[in-house]
């Protein structure tokens, strides 16, 4: 004898069946007890629940959710503190590091200066009408800032290296 299950039973009780499948449903409970005994407990579940009565809840839940959601989303104010004075720290101390530089660079006479890498024995003529494209952004692009978008490029990692820091 063939068993309906509880998805079938819901169907029943939701009105989703056609009539020749409810008359034949009907006709087996009539006969098989242990389908009319689950068919009874879900429909008895079923009522019970539509008699149920859903109270709304009071707008000043939500707000209050929404707070404690956005406090536990909202990041800490002493950590902005703490990164804002490393990168202001961190800033300055590059500042001063490349101003030394650059003037201890300027007293120097070419004769004393020696480079790290000697590109002379290199032929890098290839390059040149690379470079030629580029003449206008020589008055742009000074030493100095280079030096300061050098800067920008480390203050930019180290905010990215804190925060991966203080994640872990």
């Amino acid at each position: 004898m063939k068993h309906y299950n509880d998805e079938f039973f819901n169907k029943m009780i939701d009105g989703e069946v056609d009539d020749s499948t409810r008359r034949e449903f009907l006709h087996h409970i009539s006969e098989c007890k242990v389908c009319e005994v689950e068919y009874s407990l879900l429909q008895k579940a079923h009522n019970s629940f539509r008699q149920i009565d859903i109270e709304e809840a009071p707008p000043t839940l939500n707000m209050m959710v929404l707070k404690r959601i956005t406090r536990v989303v909202k990041p800490s104010a002493g950590g902005k503190k703490f990164f804002i004075g490393m990168l202001i720290g961190l800033t300055a101390m590059l500042l001063v590091l490349f101003g030394y530089a650059f003037e201890v660079g300027k007293n120097l006479s070419p004769k004393d200066q020696k480079p790290l890498l000697d590109f002379s024995k290199i032929d890098l003529s290839f390059l040149q009408e690379f470079f030629n494209s580029f003449k206008g952004f020589s008055e742009v692009f000074t030493p100095e800032f280079g030096g300061t978008l050098i800067l920008l490029v480390i203050s930019i990692g180290t905010y990215f290296f804190v925060e991966r820091v203080k994640t872990k």
